[in-house]
């Protein structure tokens, strides 16, 4: 188990997202972001809680 902790260690984990440009200055754009992040919070989770870090 040591080892597959030590190899999440050692990698970068990025998220990303496909968006329209004009959303940049859309009415809509804060609620679409605060919605990706919420996607992604299990993810963040799970790697915190890998490597016994603070979430």
């Amino acid at each position: 188990m040591i080892t597959l902790i030590n190899d999440l260690k050692r990698k970068d984990f990025i998220a990303i997202t496909a968006m329209e440009e004009s959303s940049i200055s859309s009415a809509r754009f804060k609620k679409m972001v605060v919605d990706r992040f919420a996607a992604a919070d299990a993810y963040m989770q799970f790697l915190c809680q890998a490597l016994t870090l603070r979430y």
